[in-house]
């Protein structure tokens, strides 16, 4: 795997960025086009004595724009890129090249499996694979589940209280209505009642005709 010496750490979860312009390392950005990997390990790098970290990560290239006309060639390229992995290195291929920096370098890796790691197709199919086997339910289990109320029994029962709490709220305003009604139909009925009841008291008038009536109506005595 190319070998990217950089004089920081990087952590997992990440997408750094970073700005190629050496020869060599444009030269490794067009093989890892090239051969379809997009890959290379990063590790810290003393800047005294050059030794190199024995643990790195991987970083996968997700996107590499040219700048060059830009840049007038002062920079290649820029490359946008993940952390995909960590990995221990376990020997370095062409030390060789080290003082001499006429290419990268190239370097024997172990990946680190870390169960926290993007990019882990593998290990992510494997734990799904134990918690199915984990969670598989027994017959004991499904017996209880059956015996408990599923959320569309529970959903029913709410719908059914609240039909009950409708129809008795309808039937209380019912009831209400018709005591108003009653009771407003009541003082009409004891008035006509008293105007049935009730004699008509004489005038004055009336008292007058009456006694013309008699003294008019009464017979003469004593003419022929």
């Amino acid at each position: 795997m190319p070998l990217f010496p950089l004089g920081a750490a990087y952590l997992p979860h990440t997408t750094p960025v970073l700005n190629i312009f050496e020869p060599r390392y444009r030269a490794m950005y067009n093989d890892i086009l090239f051969n379809g990997a997009r890959r290379f390990m990063v590790t810290n790098v003393d800047p005294e004595s050059g030794a190199l970290a024995e643990v790195g990560v991987v970083f996968y290239l997700d996107e590499l724009k040219e700048v060059s006309e830009q840049t007038q060639d002062r920079v290649k390229y820029i490359g946008q890129h993940r952390v995909i992995d960590r990995v221990r290195l376990k020997k370095v291929l062409n030390p060789e090249v080290i003082s001499t920096g006429e290419t990268y370098l190239k370097a024997e890796v172990e990946v680190l499996h870390d169960s926290d790691m993007p990019g882990k197709i593998e290990d992510t199919e494997a734990d799904k694979s134990e918690a199915g086997e984990r969670s598989e339910p027994s017959g004991d289990d499904e017996d209880a589940r059956a015996d408990q109320p599923t959320e569309s029994d529970e959903v029913l029962a709410l719908q059914k209280e609240a039909e009950d709490l409708f129809i008795a709220l309808v039937r209380a305003c019912s009831h209400a209505t018709s005591s108003r009604l009653r009771w407003r139909s009541r003082p009409t009925r004891m008035r006509a009642q008293a105007r049935i009841s009730s004699p008509r008291r004489p005038t004055a008038e009336s008292s007058a005709r009456a006694s013309e009536r008699l003294v008019g109506g009464a017979p003469q005595h004593g003419r022929e």
